[in-house]
């Protein structure tokens, strides 16, 4: 991503809240419309967590649905639960983003929609979906692929829905949930995908033995999606970087970062470079800072190795202003007796909380037309 042109940074808020979360930050990059704390594709005229029945000024439309009914290709691929914030804002409406497989009902009997449900009511024509998040999908006595109950609470099975649909309307297409059925399907020959191979998120890339890297999901979805002369939108999210940075684990975040990096390279080999629009950019950012002195080609995950603090102790390169081992009634301890090259080390941070941060964010191009 180093060598994409940087050109503009974006400032991220929302309509009531100075610091953005994944949910109305999304709304926004895909909307362009400012929503309320924690809904998703809502307008800044109501507000988040309570039931009602949206009028249509208070739904924000995606681009992702615009460039669907105007013809284009479409694709979401993400390393989260594809009903999960970011990837949910480009097709549905949601007063609280945990609405993911159960929206609540109110007092009149109205009963709001969850994320999932409307994935294939307004997403229908979207066609590549891949990520995690199956057992959104389906209720506790289906049998799956997964050793995991699903969440509905209804007696819907969604992924049965979707087959339904998909051959009601004579289309190609795939439901894919392993690496092996990843592997072995023709792209050429498919032209609706909806691949969930996980039960919740995918595994951090660290981790992952058998799930489809974020480069490979971008490879395919754009094999399905180039085959429309007219053009395509395709939304990549690695989020496995903001999970990394909200555990206060570093390495996590900076490996899912690399893997980004490799699905955005793997995306500019794919396609006409000339015609195409690349950008690359965050939803908002973290309370993480790379602070110190330390000598050069010292890892970021080390100690600084010139200084310590008043306290004598030493202090990560890699700092997390919050985060779950904030400190409490205790002196802070020093990161260098810990392992802190493990790859699920979590670093101490100085309050216990979990919040995003309003720093302002770059974003990169590849490509702007005059």
């Amino acid at each position: 991503m180093g060598k994409l042109a940087c050109c503009i940074t974006c400032r991220t808020f929302n309509s009531d809240r100075l610091t953005t979360e994944s949910g109305s930050a999304a709304t926004a990059f895909m909307s362009g419309v400012k929503g309320p704390h924690k809904t998703v594709g809502i307008t800044g005229t109501v507000k988040c967590c309570e039931c009602i029945e949206l009028k249509e000024v208070e739904r924000a439309k995606s681009s992702l649905m615009y460039a669907s009914k105007a013809g284009f290709s479409t694709g979401i691929v993400t390393t989260t639960r594809v009903t999960h914030a970011t990837p949910a804002a480009a097709y549905a409406n949601v007063l609280h983003r945990k609405w993911e497989s159960v929206g609540p009902s109110n007092k009149r009997g109205f009963h709001c929609v969850d994320a999932a449900a409307q994935l294939l009511t307004n997403a229908s024509h979207v066609n590549v979906i891949m990520g995690g998040g199956a057992a959104e999908f389906y209720g506790p006595s289906d049998n799956t692929t997964f050793n995991m109950k699903g969440k509905r609470s209804d007696s819907r099975n969604l992924l049965q829905e979707w087959k339904d649909m998909q051959a009601e309307m004579n289309r190609k297409h795939v439901l894919l949930h392993t690496n092996d059925e990843f592997k072995r399907t023709d792209w050429s020959s498919i032209d609706y995908v909806l691949g969930l191979f996980a039960s919740n998120h995918l595994a951090y890339q660290l981790e992952n033995q058998d799930q489809p890297s974020l480069a490979e999901m971008t490879e395919a979805a754009i094999k399905v999606l180039s085959r429309n002369p007219k053009g395509f939108l395709l939304l990549v999210e690695g989020g496995k970087i903001d999970h990394g940075n909200h555990d206060n684990r570093a390495q996590y975040a900076l490996s899912e970062t690399l893997e980004l990096e490799k699905a955005v390279e793997k995306a500019l080999s794919l396609v006409d470079q000339q015609e195409t629009l690349l950008l690359v950019t965050a939803d908002h950012s973290h309370a993480y800072g790379v602070v110190g002195y330390p000598t050069r080609n010292t890892s970021v995950l080390d100690v600084d190795n010139t200084a310590k603090g008043d306290d004598n102790k030493s202090y990560l390169i890699s700092s997390y202003f919050n985060g779950p081992r904030g400190i409490l009634d205790a002196p802070r301890s020093d990161p260098a007796t810990e392992d802190r090259f493990a790859s699920n080390y979590t670093a101490e941070s100085l309050v216990r909380l979990d919040r995003d941060s309003l720093n302002e964010l770059w974003i990169y191009k590849h490509l702007f037309l005059d």
